[in-house]
């Protein structure tokens, strides 16, 4: 039961997992499993389901990177 007045709210927290999840098909080589919780190490972050954890793995510290870092400008064109 959720009390009232938070339905919206409950909703909204219950929309994270899919949008994470879902946001792991664009990544190259993404994938997701349940595994036994030793199979995670306690320093690393995993999210619980069913006495099982999620296991998010891809390969995209196999793609090359740029020789130099992007520069993201903010506010490069503001006139003060």
């Amino acid at each position: 039961a959720v009390k009232d007045g938070q339905l919206g709210s409950v909703a909204g927290a219950a929309l994270a997992l899919p949008f994470r999840l879902g946001t792991g098909l664009f990544v190259l080589g993404y994938s997701v499993s349940l595994v036994s919780a030793d199979k995670i190490p306690s320093d690393q972050y995993s999210l619980g389901f069913l006495g099982l954890k999620v296991k998010e793995t891809s390969k995209i510290d196999q793609c090359r990177r740029p020789e130099k870092p992007i520069e993201i400008y903010e506010f490069e064109g503001a006139v003060h």
